[in-house]
Formats: structure tokens, sequence, C-alpha cells
């Protein structure tokens, strides 16, 4: 994937504002999972966000406070209704009044450290939920992947039409083994199974038909493969695994490096 479009896309940008489609959530959810990369932009994108939010907050009219004091502790529109009233001193009133505003602003500067706790455990908790749905995306569509391998393997070895090739082990690699279904009538070729050493840095298996006594490429094989078609072969007698360096060899020139595993059509 190349990281760098896919983050110009402008894709993480929607999926931190919420306006991404349930398709788009779905591919950014594991896209994360797979390019940590990504999971640092969209953190970086969301930062970028709530401080673009904060540096263009608007502070309220100057009079709010005034009117809100009047509304709170202004005169009372309906009369006493008893005979009598209580006077109370200058000094009193405004004790009373100091009490209450201090009350206020403590109950409000409560309420505004409360909000940014709790903003910052959801936001840490979103990004923790991010991650883990991601994790459950890749997991479902892991099995997906593995259930679709069985299924053809299954379909494979039911059809009279593919003939099962045992290639065993040489002396280069004694304990090694794989199974190739070679389709007599159409040349498919299905490498199904195989146990082989562990690649080295740069290495990487190949495929050999054998036609007519020579080697023809038949594919290169990664080591995670336990399930992969390979190129058509028509007239095929035997298939054999070599180790090669990446990319292979040439055709022409036959396996480079050793072959691990043979067996005769």
């Amino acid at each position: 994937m190349d990281l760098e479009a896919y983050i110009s896309s402008g894709i993480l940008e929607s999926y931190a504002l919420g306006a991404a489609t349930p398709k788009e959530k779905v591919e950014v959810e594991a896209n994360i999972v797979a390019y940590p990369e990504l999971a640092i932009e969209l953190a970086l994108i969301r930062e970028a966000i709530e401080s673009y939010a904060l540096l263009h907050e608007q502070n309220p009219p100057a009079d709010l406070k005034a009117k809100t004091m009047q509304a709170l502790f202004g005169e009372q529109s309906e009369k006493p209704k008893a005979n009598f009233t209580i006077e109370k001193s200058e000094n009193q009133i405004n004790n009373l009044f100091n009490w209450r505003v201090a009350a206020s602003w403590a109950l409000l500067a409560l309420s505004v450290g409360g909000n940014f706790y709790f903003f910052s455990q959801w936001k840490s908790t979103e990004g923790k939920l991010v991650v883990a749905q991601a994790q459950n995306t890749q997991m479902a569509q892991n099995d997906v992947i593995q259930k679709a391998n069985f299924e053809t393997k299954i379909a494979i070895i039911d059809n009279a039409q593919f003939k099962k090739v045992v290639l065993k082990g040489t002396e280069a690699a004694p304990n090694a083994f794989a199974s190739v279904y070679f389709n007599t009538i159409s040349k498919e070729v299905y490498l199904v199974n195989m146990k082989m050493p562990v690649l080295p840095e740069g290495k990487q298996y190949q495929l050999w038909a054998i036609i007519d006594g020579k080697p023809v490429d038949a594919g290169m094989i990664s080591e995670a493969d336990s399930l992969g078609k390979m190129k058509l072969s028509p007239n095929a007698a035997a298939f054999a695994i070599s180790i090669e360096n990446v990319g292979g060899s040439t055709t022409a020139e036959g396996p480079k490096g050793a072959v691990l595993v043979s067996g005769a059509v």
C-alpha cells in the first residue's frame, strides 16, 4: 500500500470526524492493524482537530455574567405575603451575595474539571476501542480466508480429475515434504500443503514441473503458503521444489539452488 497516498486521500480525517461510511470505517480499522503508521497518523489528526477547536473557541458575551447574576439574585417579582419585613444590613446582603457567587463559581470549576477528566477517559477508551475493533475485523477477515482455503482444498481433493503428487525430501532436506494436486485434464496445479526448512534471509521456494526431462518454472512459493494455485503445467511428468534467491531462477537456467523435494506424477 502507498501509505502517503492513503493518508493524503483524507479518509483518516473523515474517520476521525465520524463522517466515514461503514465500508470506509472497516477499511480504516483493518489498515490501522496492518500499518502502525496509520494509527499514529490518526492520533495526530485527532489532536489537530482538538487543538483547532480550542484555538477557535469563543468567549461568552461580557454582560452574560451580569445577566446571570441578575436572574439568580435579582429582585423577586412576587411581593411578600407576610405583613412584616425583615431588615438586613448592607454587609449581610453583600456577604450572602458573595457566598452565593463563590459557591456558583466553585461548582462551575468542579463541573469543568469533571468534564475534562471524563472527556480524557473517553478519548483513551475510544482509542482502545478502535484498535480492538480493527483487530476483530482483521481476525474476521483471516477466518474468511482460512475457510475459503479449506473449502477450495476439499473441492480439489474430491475432484477425480486431480491427481495427488507426493513430493518427498531429498538428501538436502530429508524431513521435508509437499503435496501437489495436478489436474490431468485442465493442467491446473495446486500446492496443497508442505513442510519445509525455514527460509534464510533473501531466499524463496520455487516449484518446478519436469516436462520432457527439463525443469520448467511452475511458480514461486512464500514460506506461509499452505494452499496456492501455481502455473499451468501441461505434460508434466514430475514436480520438484528448490530454494532460490527471491524472485526465483529463470526457466532456461533451471534450479540454481538445492532441490529439497521431488516426486513423479
